[in-house]
């Protein structure tokens, strides 16, 4: 998708430009060009992360089912999961720590295998947003 996006951003200013090139003589149509060649680069600066999605910072609470995760060294954890009924996942940012990460990593071949993990979230204040991590049968969160 990225690349996708990169080819119709330079396709899109190679047009501009050699229109603009081509029309160099017509003032008229310069002065309407240049801005919007321009206001289109700072709309596309704006909304770059939007396109392409960013996760949420909040830590959720209740059962999740976990589709993949990512987890950054010491920095950083991706998590996509889903809410039960849903078909798209929702990526999750958490803080990095080395327990969450060996949690993870030790439920990351039954992931690979297609077993359904349940990721459980305690109340946030209580626990300071562990979580626990088991596994469930899978008719109960997928659709047939």
């Amino acid at each position: 998708m990225i690349y996708g996006l990169i080819a119709v951003i330079i396709s899109i200013l190679t047009f501009c430009f050699w229109f603009l090139i081509s029309f160099r003589k017509n003032t008229l149509i310069l002065l309407l060009t240049i801005p919007f060649i321009l206001g289109s680069i700072i709309f596309g600066h704006s909304t770059y992360n939007k396109i392409l999605g960013y996760p949420i910072e909040v830590t959720p609470t209740g059962k999740y089912r976990l589709v993949a995760f990512h987890a950054v060294p010491k920095t950083d954890i991706y998590l996509w999961i889903l809410k039960k009924g849903e078909t798209t996942p929702r990526a999750y940012r958490i803080d990095y720590s080395v327990s969450k990460r060996k949690k993870l990593f030790g439920i990351k071949r039954k992931l690979r295998k297609g077993d359904v993990v349940i990721i459980s979230w305690p109340n946030k204040e209580k626990d300071g947003g562990k979580f626990v991590l088991y596994k469930l049968p899978q008719p109960e969160w997928l659709k047939k």
